[in-house]
This record gives structure tokens, sequence and C-alpha cells, in this order.
């Protein structure tokens, strides 16, 4: 049987205990006084045991009791079935019992204050999200969702939901494969809990977009798979500048390699051969100078994309006479439209206003146009140069007869580096930086680009500058 009932407070105990201690002693002086006849044996173990259960008593016991007391108060307040806040207090002694209590109440206040600091935390993550997604992996422009191990949507961010074309609280708890783009098909992903990367392509067109579904398992602290971590990039982007930068090169060794060639033939052959006349080496002299020209304009187009890229190109603007400008730059183009028996007309408002421009600039960005309109125009066509003014603004329109923009390639005709996928345009030479160096050009000085045109039936360029352009 047990000398305490379970329910028996620590104050309770300990009186009993001192009970017992204060028995215990009474016992040994009675026993003294049995066993001895001398007086003052007697009356020095008596007086000894007296002023121990008085010291006992008086000193150590309130003392003691007081601080149990308190540790036993604050065990019966302890949250055993709901698990609600503990706030417990340490207790002021020295004895085995309180310094063991006082490191106890230190270690819970540790725990609670880590407690906090992690309620915090999810707090200002987690805060505001219905679908319980930190609001900064909410804001990614990279979809992301979590599933479980059938990939049913546990928890979805906003740009996932837009890829798919719905609202984040819709798709919460649907099937990943219900969701995504029908091009997008989850049959590699399964059978297996590896991570993976697929590359998928929706639609096509102006419409083609191109996606990266990447998917990563959500182990358990057992190592086991409990769900998957699903990113979905759109990478269209990316695929367009990997196809400019193909057709670049591809442009850029036809650019470079077809002048070079050129050159280092006709040089060859002024170098071997000795009966060359004076009329044949002006010949061979004036096409090394043209390649090399081309070669130049080839390496000021890539100078000139590299400022665009970098922000750096700028203007040198002064007052400039435009209709003076515009006949300079009409009777430099006119050879290609002569070569090709163009019929090639001047369209010029009778007053043109003076302009604060960059002369060269802009000179070279009607050239593009013009060039353009001359090259992709067949023999015997048609290229018309209409220049209108108002008090506001300037028009330099460039309208040709030739093959035209197919409408789904009209959206990217400014792209650095573009070009056609056209046979006939990609017959003939040109690097794709003429007409993203004009748009800019027009833009630095305030005004713009814009085009229309009808495959085989011709394109309008028309470039729009500011009277105040450039001032």
């Amino acid at each position: 049987m047990a000398l305490f009932p379970q329910s028996a407070s620590l104050t309770q105990r300990l009186i009993t205990n001192y009970t017992i201690v204060s028995a215990a002693t009474l016992v040994v002086v009675t026993g003294v006084f049995f066993l001895t006849d001398s007086m003052p044996i007697r009356a020095c173990v008596a007086g000894t045991s007296l002023l121990c259960s008085i010291g006992v008593c008086s000193v150590l016991m309130p003392a003691t009791i007081k601080s149990n007391q308190q540790i036993h108060n604050q065990l019966e307040a302890f949250p055993i079935e709901d698990g609600g806040d503990w706030h417990p207090e340490p207790v002021a002694g020295i004895a085995p019992v309180e310094q063991g209590w006082n490191r106890l109440v230190e270690t819970a206040r540790c725990w609670r204050l880590l407690s906090q600091l992690e309620q915090r935390v999810d707090q200002s993550l987690f805060g505001g999200m219905s679908s319980g997604f930190p609001s900064v992996i909410n804001a990614l422009s990279e979809g992301l969702a979590v599933t479980d191990r059938d990939n049913e949507i546990l928890s979805i961010n906003n740009a996932f939901a837009a890829i798919c074309d719905s609202e984040a609280g819709e798709l919460v708890g649907l099937s990943l494969e219900e969701i995504l783009p029908t091009s997008i098909e989850l049959s590699d992903f399964r059978g297996n809990t590896r991570p993976m990367i697929q590359d998928y392509e929706h639609g096509d067109g102006v419409d083609q977009q191109f996606f990266q579904l990447c998917r990563r398992p959500q182990l358990s602290s057992g190592g086991e798979v409990e769900g998957f971590v699903w990113l979905l990039r759109d990478v269209t982007q990316q695929h367009l500048a990997e196809d400019a930068r193909e057709q670049f090169v591809a442009a850029a060794t036809h650019e470079l390699r077809t002048p070079l060639a050129s050159i280092r033939a006709y040089a060859e052959t002024l170098a071997t051969r000795e009966n060359i006349n004076r009329e044949q080496q002006n010949r061979f002299y004036n096409v090394i100078q043209s390649e090399a020209s081309r070669l130049g304009r080839f390496i000021d187009d890539l100078l000139d994309v590299s400022r665009m890229q970098a922000g750096s190109l700028s203007l040198d603007c002064h007052e400039t006479d435009l209709s003076r400008l515009i006949n300079e730059t009409v009777e430099k183009i006119r050879p290609s439209m002569e070569a090709k028996q163009l019929d090639f007309r001047v369209e010029l408002p009778a007053k043109i206003p003076m302009l604060n421009i960059d002369k060269g600039k802009v000179s070279a960005a009607l050239v593009n146009l013009l060039g353009n309109a001359a090259k992709y125009t067949p023999e015997s066509g048609r290229v018309t140069l209409r220049v209108s003014s108002s008090s506001q603004r300037i028009e330099l329109a460039v309208t040709d007869s030739g093959i035209g923009i197919a409408a789904d390639e009209l959206p990217n005709i400014f792209g650095r580096f573009f070009r056609s996928e056209d046979d006939r345009v990609q017959e003939m030479s040109g690097s794709g930086l003429g007409l993203t160096f004009t748009q800019e050009v027009a833009r630095l000085h305030g005004g713009d680009v814009k085009v229309e045109s009808e495959l085989d039936k011709g394109s309008t360029f028309c470039m729009t500058l500011p009277v105040s352009a450039g001032a």
C-alpha cells in the first residue's frame, strides 16, 4: 500500500515527512531517557532535539512548504487534455526540487518563445492567402502547385492558375490533369516518383506557346513520397530568342561569308593575273569596295543593336531641312530602284517644316525602309515615298507592290534578327536588324513606325516624326 494517496499535494507530503522526523526525534529522546541515568546527558539530548524540531518547523518548513505548494499549484494548472497555453513561473529556493523546477520553467519558456516566433513567421508568410501559399510565392511569375500522390491539387499559386485560364481558388481539390492545357500530357510522369522535366508546345502560329513542366517529389520525414511539387514555366520568349539567335547566326554567316568570298576572289585575281586591262581592274576594285562597304554596314548594324540593348543609342540633333535630307536619301537609293526597273515615285508636299533631328540616323532609317522596298519588290514593280505634314507631325510612308508580309509574322517584324520564313525572303541577304534600328530611331525622336501589309500584294511602312522631334 502506498504511503501517500495519489491525490496528496506536495504540502501534505512535506507536513507528513516533517511529522515523521519529529516523531523519530521524540523516539530518540525517549530512548536516551530510558537508557541513561545521567541528568546532564538527558538534558543535553532533550535540548538539542527540541532546538532541531523548532528550527525545522519555524525556519525550513514554512519556506519549503511555500515553494512546493507553488510548484504543486502550477502543475495542477497544466492543460493535459486541451493542449492550451501553460506559463509556469520560477520559485525561490536552493533545494534540488526548486532548482530542478526552475530549470524546467526556463526550458518551457524557451519552447514557448520558439513557438511564438514560428507563429509570427507563418503569419507573415501565409497571412491573407486563402490557398495557404505565402504571398511571395503567389507573386512569382512561374506557376507553382503542390499535389498529393494522385495529383490532386492541394495548393496552387496565381501564375499556375493563370496559365490554366482559371482562378487559384477554383482549382484546389481538382486533378492536375483536368486543368492543364490539352497539349500537356502527364503520361511521361506516371509510373515513377523521380524528379522530371518535360517541354511542351501549345497552339500554332502567333498563338504558339512553349511550356516547361518540372516535378519534384515531396518526401516525409521517413523518406516516403507524400506528394509532388510542380513548376510550370512559360518559356515562349526563350524559344523565340533562341530562334532569333539561330536566324541571326545564319544571316550573319551569309552576310560575312559572301562579301569576304568576293573580296578574296577579286583580290587573288588582281594579284595573280598580269594581263588585266585597266577597265577590268577598275571593275574589280569597284566590286571589292562595294563588298567592303557591305561588311562595314553590317558591322555598323551590329554596333547599333549593341547600343540599343545597352540603352546607349543617342541622338545628335540639329535643325535640319527635311526636304533636302529626303532628296539626298532618294539619290542614294535610286540606283537600286533602277537596277530592278522599278517605278519609283516621290511625293512631297509644297512645304516641309524644318525639324530638329539627328540627320544621319533619320537618313539611315529612311534608307532601310526604301532599301527593303526595293529588295522585296519584283522587277517592274512600284515603290512610292509619300511625305505628308501637319502642324504636329511629319509622316514618311513607303509603299511597295512587293511580296508582302504574312499576317502571323507582322507582330514580330520589328524584332531583333527577325526574318520572314518566306522562301523568297530567305533567298536574299539581310541581317534582320534594319527595321529594329528604324523603329528605335523613330522612338528616340518621339515618333513611331507602323506597318500594313498583305501577302503577295505589298506593304506600307509609315515612319512618324513629331514636328518638335529632338527639341
